[in-house]
């Protein structure tokens, strides 16, 4: 009889599971440094999660000895769908990040189709992550200890699995097959900064206990609403929004699981859908989406234009680095709109009125939030390999004249894509409340943003994408402290400076040659810095022993 272990699905879902969260862009050193990382974000994650509990526990025994019992239901529903919400949240987070792995790609078909295992048991394989991503959160039932609670947050989870899965299923079968790759990409890059960017609502939930007692419309659009409405028709409420929601979420999660179940079963009969166009097809679609910088920098600076044109080529083609920099600055698109919900900026445009101070604050400070996170995020996705043993061409042809070229192209990507574009992503909300001061405004982020992008690239010595990444060198916990208070120091700092500009304040001008000044220094020091240091292709940890290089040698 045939064991369990010598079965092809056993080894083949195996691989698939491993393959899940693979990332061969770590040495061994990083990959044990990510390990460590992991750890104390966990750490972290859990004093947050005791600090909810304590919030939580305060709230209900306040609520517990008011006079009236309506606070209390209010609150329950409210609080009810948060719980569904971070666990719904979660897991779409992780099934969007593991998405290309959710049904068979090329790789696949050519080496699977060689070995002597069923086209069945391919698919079987993969289609049993999404079953164990959804029986991995029945654990989450012990904030209410009910049955209904337990079916409802199993349910939701995995309606969360369903949809991504169905999503990226209608994807494989509609898309071009010579542009699935780069639509596969952008969708993951979307999905990824729409979740993120949701959080921020997700945090909100509790706050809303009156529209969901009153069964406001903007409930039909929110998926823990839906099943919050299941689990108070399970537990007998039988009220009529709660009972609408609760229709919603089971067309909704059939209408998922139909269309999951159904990408795989055509993708199982057409499994050639997978499989790229022929070179010619793929030679014209790069042909269509080919970018080359203007001929004027490639007269001028060749280097720096060939470093610029191979950073942006693979920052379109990598999901790895598009992730990353989709994921973390969505992260500060959630704060800004977080502030700007909390600010009543749609009530103030909706019904006008007098701008109140809490409005303009919050529009002032936002292109600081945003350009902090983005050239945060710029930079870490620049560092990551895209594939490291391939540096060797770079390390061949290191040369002393083409280093500061090399190396401005990722100074001039962290400033375009973390300080130019998040200002001009904010620039009309701030004419909108500003008007012309926004003018001013903007031009002093701006003048931010270059110090900023000056402090973050100052001892800056790799080609992007080029150099061994050792994810978490540092001690979580101070990492985390050190980036609070710095986002704060120059949120804070740069939306004073940009207040003083446009009230005319005297001192502004001062303050703004005192910026100008700090940026000039530190590019000098950067350009005299680039001459000398040799380029770096090996990270090191903190631990390890660093050469001075005092010599002049």
């Amino acid at each position: 009889m045939t064991t369990l272990r010598e079965r092809p699905a056993y080894h083949l879902t195996r691989h698939f599971f491993a393959g899940l969260f693979e990332m061969g862009f770590l040495s061994d050193v990083g990959v044990d440094s990510f390990k460590r990382m992991i750890a104390g974000c966990g750490a972290a994650f859990l004093a947050f999660g005791l600090l909810l509990v304590r919030l939580f526990a305060a709230k209900y025994a306040n609520l517990a000895a008011s006079h009236s019992a309506e606070p209390y239901r209010q609150a329950l529903l409210a609080d009810h769908a948060f719980l569904l919400a971070v666990p719904m949240w979660i897991v779409a987070i992780v099934a969007v990040l593991v998405s290309h792995s959710l049904f068979p790609d090329e790789t696949d078909f050519r080496v699977l189709m060689g070995l002597p295992v069923t086209r069945r048991q391919v698919f079987g394989a993969k289609l049993l992550f999404v079953l164990m991503s959804i029986g991995r959160w029945a654990e989450t039932g012990f904030a209410l200890q009910l049955t209904a609670y337990f079916v409802v947050s199993l349910l939701a989870s995995g309606f969360s699995v369903l949809a991504v899965t169905a999503i990226h299923g209608v994807l494989v079968l509609t898309a071009p097959r010579g542009r699935l790759l780069a639509a596969s990409a952008a969708l993951r890059s979307v999905m990824m900064c729409a979740l993120v960017i949701s959080l921020a609502f997700v945090a909100r939930l509790p706050a809303q206990a009156a529209p969901f007692a009153d069964g406001s419309w903007w409930l039909s659009v929110v998926p823990p609403a839906w099943f919050l409405g299941l689990e108070r028709w399970l537990l007998g409420d039988h009220r009529a929004h709660l009972v609408h929601l609760a229709r919603i979420a089971g067309l909704a999660a059939m209408l998922a699981a139909a269309l999951a179940a159904g990408s795989y079963i055509l993708l199982y009969r057409r499994f050639d859908r997978v499989m790229l166009q022929q070179r010619q097809e793929r030679a014209r679609s790069s042909r269509c989406f080919s970018w080359r910088p203007r001929s004027r920098a490639i007269r001028t600076r060749p280097v720096f234009a060939a470093s610029r044109m191979f950073t942006l080529i693979t920052l379109r083609r990598s999901v790895l680095h598009q992730g990353i920099l989709v994921g973390l600055s969505a992260a500060g698109g959630g704060l800004v709109v977080n502030s700007l919900m909390a600010a009543d900026l749609a009530g103030w445009w909706a019904h006008g009125g007098v701008l109140q101070a809490g409005l303009m604050a919050s529009v002032i400070w936002a292109p600081f939030a945003l350009m902090f996170v983005a050239s945060l995020a710029v930079r870490l996705a620049l560092a990551v390999p895209i594939e490291q043993r391939a540096n060797w061409i770079f390390r061949m042809t290191e040369r002393d004249a083409a280093r500061a070229d090399q190396l401005d192209a990722a100074v001039h990507t962290v400033r375009w894509l973390g300080a130019i574009i998040p200002v001009a992503l904010v620039a009309p909300v701030q004419w909108l409340v500003l008007g012309r001061d926004a003018i001013a405004a903007s031009l002093v982020a701006l003048l931010c943003g270059s110090l900023l992008v000056e402090i973050l690239m100052k001892d800056w010595a790799r080609i992007p994408f080029t150099c061994s990444y050792i994810p978490g060198s540092g001690f979580v916990p101070q990492t985390i402290l050190t980036g609070l208070v710095s986002f704060v120091a120059f949120t804070g700092a740069g939306a004073g400076l940009a207040r003083l500009n446009f009230t005319g304040h005297p001192g502004s001008l001062a303050a703004d040659a005192i910026v100008c000044s700090a940026v000039w220094l530190l590019r000098r020091r950067r350009l005299n810095r680039w001459k000398d240091a040799p380029l770096l292709f090996e990270d090191q940890l903190p631990t390890e022993v660093n050469p001075l290089r005092l010599s002049v040698d």
